[in-house]
């Protein structure tokens, strides 16, 4: 990849990203399952993407990827959606702005609305050459080992708390984030402050391809810097992995798109999600 300014986002780029998305949001939904025998997560493929099933009230839950690199059919329409209301999920798609217009136009013929946008940015990589090595004063990021119980605890607990806003207490989605830690292909990274725990993210990697998600902080900590040390050393740690391309996805307009534009970032396109029928309470 050459200089940001150089890096145009096509169909190519977009539809890499989509499904290096998609097969991580599947991963997970298997890391679930493996995790939690009875849950009933699962995922298949379908119109080139997946669909993903993690509980009936899972933000992963939800097919993606789905016509980037064919047509979509009425069958597979179909079939996305019986699949999540059998597990009592509402039909829920990711559509990029590169889809093929047969997956518009089925959506279109039937009951769907916007749930809600989110922002995909991009920065490219030189593989092998990390970028950061200083992430601040009294700041220590921490990768995490997939497999030890101790780091799973701590992360997940972690994590969860800070997006539940809170310093202590264990948050009812901490499921979520125990099943992220051992997904296949993420690395998740801790952070301290002068030797206190502050807060964490994850690195999802596949096929040269780094996806930052998953970042929170404690309530304690924040405005010191936390956040732009994670994502500083999530892309060195993607660069050292042999990555060339980085993603990440925000909320329109919030504090974590200043942050990345920051870090290099540039604004790649819009997702739209979009859902079947009515809320489930």
């Amino acid at each position: 990849m050459g200089r940001m300014d150089s890096l145009v986002v096509d169909k190519s780029i977009a539809t890499r990203l989509e499904l290096a998305e998609a097969e991580m949001t599947a991963r997970y939904a298997w890391a679930y399952a493996n995790l939690y025998p009875g849950s009933g997560a699962c995922a298949t493929p379908v119109a080139g993407g997946y669909v993903s099933f993690a509980g009936s009230r899972s933000p992963l839950s939800r097919a993606t990827g789905m016509g980037l690199t064919c047509r979509v059919k009425p069958a597979e329409l179909d079939m996305v959606e019986d699949f999540l209301r059998y597990r009592r999920a509402r039909p829920t798609i990711d559509i990029c702005p590169f889809v093929d217009e047969s997956l518009l136009d089925l959506i279109a013929d039937r009951d769907y609305r916007i749930f809600h946008f989110l922002n995909l940015f991009v920065r490219p990589l030189t593989p092998g050459k990390p970028e950061f090595t200083d992430f601040g004063p009294g700041i220590t990021i921490i990768p995490m080992r997939q497999k030890n119980e101790e780091d799973l605890n701590l992360w997940s607990l972690t994590v969860a708390r800070g997006f539940a806003g809170t310093d202590e207490g264990v948050p009812h989605d901490i499921d979520l984030f125990r099943a992220l830690f051992r997904t296949v292909g993420i690395i998740c990274f801790l952070a301290k402050v002068d030797g206190q725990v502050a807060g964490g993210g994850a690195l999802k990697i596949i096929d040269g391809t780094a996806l930052l998600s998953t970042a929170s902080t404690l309530p304690a900590f924040r405005r010191n810097g936390v956040q732009s040390a994670l994502l500083k050393a999530r892309l060195s740690a993607a660069a050292q992995a042999g990555c060339d391309l980085a993603a990440v996805m925000t909320q329109p307009g919030n504090a974590s798109q200043r942050n990345v534009t920051r870090a290099g970032f540039c604004l790649a396109y819009t997702r739209i999600t979009m859902v079947r029928g009515p809320r489930t309470d």
